[in-house]
C-alpha cells in the first residue's frame, strides 16, 4: 500500500493487462515495458511463473508472447514490432531478426532473408534523420552490395499505410535471382494470408 492505494510491481501489471488487451496492444505494451532490453523480459517471464496459471485471463496470450521473445524474437522498437506483425500476416516467411552480417560482427541489421541475401532495414526519423546516420546507412548498403546482398529499406509510413507495397517489394526481392530485379507489377503478387 502506498498512500492508501494498493500497488503492484510493473511486471504484474503488464501481465494483468494480457487478460484485457488484444494481441497487438499487448505486444506494444511489452515493447514499451522492455524497451528492447532482455533483462526486463526475463523478469517478466519470471513473474509469469509466479502470478499466471491455468484459468487466469490472458495467461495464454502472455505465455505465447513471452516464449517468442525470450527465445529471441524481441522487437527493439514499435517500428520493428509493426514490421513483424506485417510479415506474420502475409504468406512470406519470417526473416531472421537482428541479423549480424558475416562481414562485420559489430553491426546488426534489423532483419534478413539469409538464403536470398536480402537485408531489411527499418528507418525511423529518430535514428536515421541526421546527416551522419544518413551517410552511415548508405555506407552500410554499399558494403552489403559489395558482398552480394541487397538492402530493402522501409519507413514507418510504408509499414503502416502501404503494407501491400512492402510485401510486394520483399516478395520481388525473394524471387528475383541476382542483384538487379526486373520491373514488375507488385499488384499481381500480394502474398497476404
Amino acid at each position: 500500500m502506498v498512500d492508501g492505494l494498493r500497488i503492484t510491481r510493473p511486471e504484474v501489471t503488464v501481465l494483468d493487462m494480457a487478460g484485457v488487451m488484444c494481441d497487438a496492444a499487448f505486444r506494444s505494451l511489452v515493447d514499451r515495458y522492455a524497451g528492447g532490453r532482455r533483462a526486463p523480459l526475463e523478469r517478466l517471464a519470471d513473474w509469469f511463473g509466479v502470478v499466471c496459471g491455468r484459468g487466469i485471463a490472458g495467461s495464454t496470450r502472455a505465455r505465447r508472447e513471452l516464449e517468442r521473445r525470450v527465445a529471441g524474437d524481441v522487437a527493439e522498437s514499435v517500428l520493428e514490432r509493426a514490421f513483424v506483425d506485417l510479415i506474420e500476416g502475409s504468406l512470406l516467411p519470417m526473416p531472421t531478426l537482428q541479423f549480424i552480417p558475416p562481414w562485420d560482427a559489430d553491426i546488426r541489421i534489423d532483419a534478413a532473408y539469409v538464403d536470398s541475401s536480402v537485408l531489411i532495414e527499418l528507418d525511423s526519423h529518430r535514428f536515421h534523420a541526421n546527416p551522419e546516420a544518413f551517410e552511415a546507412d548508405r555506407r552500410r548498403d554499399q558494403v552489403a552490395s559489395a558482398h552480394g546482398w541487397r538492402t530493402c529499406r522501409f519507413t514507418w509510413a510504408q509499414i503502416k499505410h502501404e503494407p501491400e507495397h512492402v510485401i510486394g517489394v520483399l516478395a520481388g526481392a525473394l524471387r528475383t535471382p541476382g542483384h538487379i530485379s526486373e520491373p514488375h507489377d507488385n499488384s499481381t503478387f500480394l502474398p497476404f494470408a
